[in-house]
């Protein structure tokens, strides 16, 4: 699991700069309008941050799919779905814009990475206590 984790976080430390590279530098592939280009790079840090938990997270996600945790999972899911669909729903009616909405996202995967982590460290001690 270490590996896998130290491995997911050098392809999501490589895939943020990456991505805050191209909204910071290169925003002309997406657009040439001035207002737009302004706000991809408003959006670069918080975009950069999601980009980076997700790979991590998705190892963390396949060691629990791999442990048959699906039970945890599902109703981990459906909680979040919720929340996220209330959170975005409170973004638009609050009109706090697209930044509030990349927060919301990037809340998102930092509940993901640290659930995730909680289940699997307890499910590693409850492991090891049973075999010694």
């Amino acid at each position: 699991m270490r590996r896998l984790l130290a491995g997911g976080g050098a392809v999501g430390g490589a895939c943020a700069a990456a991505s805050a590279g191209v909204l910071l530098y290169a925003p002309g592939l997406f657009t040439v309008d001035a207002e737009v280009v302004a706000r991809l790079r408003a959006l670069a840090a918080p975009a950069a941050a999601c980009v980076a938990c997700l790979a991590p997270m998705c190892a963390m996600e396949g060691a629990l799919l791999a442990t048959r945790q699906l039970s945890f999972l599902s109703a981990f899911y459906a909680c979040n779905a919720v929340a996220m669909v209330a959170a975005f729903a409170a973004v638009e009616r609050l009109g706090l814009g697209l930044g509030a909405a990349w927060c919301c996202m990037l809340a998102f995967q930092g509940v993901r990475l640290a659930t995730f982590g909680l289940r699997l460290r307890r499910g590693v001690r409850s492991t090891s206590s049973e075999t010694g």
